[in-house]
C-alpha cells in the first residue's frame, strides 16, 4: 500500500496540473519562508529566508566554476526581488555564464528547496499561499526572464529520493543546513587517527553547513553526514545552526550625483588612460564634479598621439592594457619633452612591491589600486599638481638674475 501523498507535493501537483502561472508562499511556524515562481505549470526558480546567499555561493561555485565571484560587481539603486535570481540574469547578459550552467543550477536550488519543504513537514506544520500572477504583477517584473522550465514531477521525483536516501541512512532529523562543530576536541584528538583529526580541524570549522562540506570535499551529502553521525552520536561533534553568509556577488550602490561645478579652461585637465570603459567613466564623474576638464583614452594604440594633441596636466595610466601595457606607454611618454614632468600615476588591480618598483622605474610618479575611490583620486591629483607646481617655481626662482 502506497503512502498518502503530503501536502507539498499535493501543492506542486495540482499547480502542476492547471498550469499555473504565479507565486506559492510556504512559511512555517518557526518563521521559515519559502517562494516557489511558477509560469504554466512549470517551476522557475525557488527561494528561501534561511541561507538563501549559502545556496547561491555553492550552486555558482558548483555549476559556474569559471566565475571569479570577488571581481563582479552588480549596480542598482533599488532593493531587488529575488536578488539571486537576478544575479543570474545579470551574469548572463554579461556572457559571464552558459544558459546550460543556470539552468543546471535552478534545477538544482529547486530540487534542494522541494526536499527541505518535505523535511520541514515532518516537524510542523506549513502554511500555503497562492497568487496566481495577475494578483501579483511584481513577479513579472522579476522574473521576466524565464531560463528554465523545470518539470515539477522529475523534480519531487528526486527530491522524494534523495529524502528517502536521508531517511534511510537514519538522518531523518538531521537538517543539511546545519553545521557540525568540534565539540570536545582533546577527546576526540585520542579517538581518531592523527590524519582524521587534521582532516576535522581543517574543514569543521563552525562555518560550513553539511552541504557546505559535501560541496567542498566533492562529496555526496548523505555520505559526508553519516561519516560524522558516529562522532556526533558520541559527543565528539555537535550540528548547530549558523548565519547566512553576505550575498556572493557584491550589490553595488551607484554614486551619488553631486551638482557639476563649472568647469573653466583654466582648470588642470586630467587624461584617464584604461581600456575599461567604467574606470574611465567612475574616474570623470569624480573629476569633473570637483571642477577639473576631463579626457579618456581607452584605445592604447592613439595614447601618445592623443596625449600630444590634448596635452593634459595630470595622467591616469592603465597597467593591464591589451596590445600595449601602461609600463610601455609610460616610458614612451617620458622620451617626449612634453612629458616629461607630467604627473603620471599608474592605475592596477595588482598592488604588489614588484609592479611598484617597476612602475617607479619607467618613469611614474605614483600608484593607485583599483577599484578607484573618490578621496584616493583627489587626493592623488592634488598631491601631484601642488608638488609640480612647487618644483616650478623653485626652478623660477633659480633662474631669476639677482643684481650685484
Amino acid at each position: 500500500m502506497s503512502r498518502p501523498a503530503s501536502n507539498i507535493v499535493k501543492q506542486l501537483t495540482s499547480l502542476m496540473q492547471c498550469d499555473f502561472t504565479g507565486t506559492l508562499d510556504i512559511k512555517s511556524s518557526s518563521s521559515r519562508q519559502w517562494r516557489l515562481f511558477f509560469r504554466l505549470g512549470r517551476l522557475i526558480w525557488a527561494a528561501n529566508n534561511y541561507h538563501p546567499n549559502r545556496f547561491c555561493r555553492r550552486h555558482l561555485k558548483k555549476y559556474c566554476p569559471q566565475i571569479n565571484l570577488k571581481k563582479i560587481q552588480i549596480r542598482s539603486s533599488d532593493e531587488i526581488e529575488c536578488y539571486n535570481y537576478q544575479i543570474l540574469a545579470i551574469l548572463s547578459q554579461r556572457k559571464l555564464v552558459k544558459i546550460e550552467q543556470v539552468k543546471a543550477l535552478i534545477k538544482s536550488q529547486v530540487e534542494d528547496i522541494i526536499f527541505d519543504l518535505i523535511q520541514q513537514e515532518i516537524t510542523e506544520t506549513l502554511c500555503y499561499k497562492v497568487s496566481n500572477l495577475l494578483s501579483v504583477p511584481v513577479h513579472e517584473t522579476a522574473l521576466k526572464t524565464s531560463f528554465a522550465l523545470v518539470n515539477v514531477e522529475a523534480a519531487l521525483e528526486l527530491a522524494q529520493k534523495n529524502w528517502l536516501a536521508w531517511c534511510k541512512n537514519g538522518l531523518m532529523s538531521v537538517n543539511p543546513n546545519l553545521a557540525p562543530i568540534i565539540k570536545n576536541p582533546e577527546r576526540l584528538r585520542q579517538e581518531v587517527s592523527e590524519i582524521v583529526d587534521q582532516n576535522f580541524s581543517e574543514l569543521i570549522d563552525g562555518n560550513k553547513t553539511l552541504r557546505d562540506l559535501a560541496f567542498e570535499t566533492k562529496s555526496d551529502v548523505v555520505k559526508v553526514t553519516y561519516s560524522l553521525i558516529t562522532y556526533i552520536d558520541k559527543g565528539l561533534l555537535e550540528l548547530v545552526e549558523i548565519s547566512d553568509i553576505k550575498p556572493p556577488i557584491e550589490l553595488v550602490k551607484p554614486p551619488v550625483k553631486l551638482p557639476l561645478i563649472p568647469v573653466s579652461v583654466d582648470k588642470p585637465l586630467i587624461a584617464c588612460v584604461d581600456d575599461s570603459p567604467s574606470i574611465c567613466q567612475s574616474i570623470e564623474q569624480i573629476i569633473t564634479q570637483h571642477g577639473y576638464r576631463f579626457i579618456g583614452i581607452q584605445n592604447s594604440f592613439k595614447v601618445t598621439l592623443t596625449l600630444l594633441k590634448q596635452k593634459p596636466d595630470f595622467i591616469f595610466l592603465d597597467l593591464l592594457m591589451p596590445i600595449v601595457n601602461g609600463y610601455e606607454i609610460c616610458t614612451q611618454l617620458r622620451r617626449v619633452a612634453t612629458f616629461e614632468k607630467v604627473p603620471i600615476v599608474i592605475l592596477t588591480g595588482k598592488d604588489g612591491l614588484v609592479d611598484r618598483m617597476r612602475a617607479k622605474l619607467v618613469g611614474s610618479n605614483d600608484f593607485l589600486s583599483k577599484p578607484v575611490e573618490a578621496e584616493q583620486v583627489l587626493k592623488m591629483i592634488e598631491k601631484h599638481l601642488k608638488l609640480g607646481q612647487r618644483t616650478g617655481e623653485r626652478r623660477s626662482r633659480q633662474k631669476q638674475v639677482i643684481p650685484m
